[in-house]
């Protein structure tokens, strides 16, 4: 099923799709080190699986919203 995105999911899927293009530019540049690239790469994958689920939950950034204020609260 299509939807529309509203602006802020428009915007989080591009600054989650631009953070995994910069991991994974940082992981080629870190071709001798194992360990750091491996963790640009789990970077990269986190945020497309982000994007991803943006994508497929129109409720999504609205519970992570209030999951942080909660937390920020003090709410558990």
């Amino acid at each position: 099923m299509r939807r529309t995105l509203t602006f802020t999911e428009e915007d989080e899927i591009r600054t989650a799709l631009g953070n995994a293009h910069d991991a994974i530019a940082r992981a080629w540049h870190m071709r001798s080190n194992h360990a750091d690239r491996d963790v640009q790469l789990a970077a990269a994958i986190g945020a497309v699986s982000r994007a991803s689920v943006i994508l497929q939950d129109p409720t999504y950034l609205g519970r992570e919203a209030v999951a942080r204020i909660n937390r920020q609260n003090g709410v558990k």
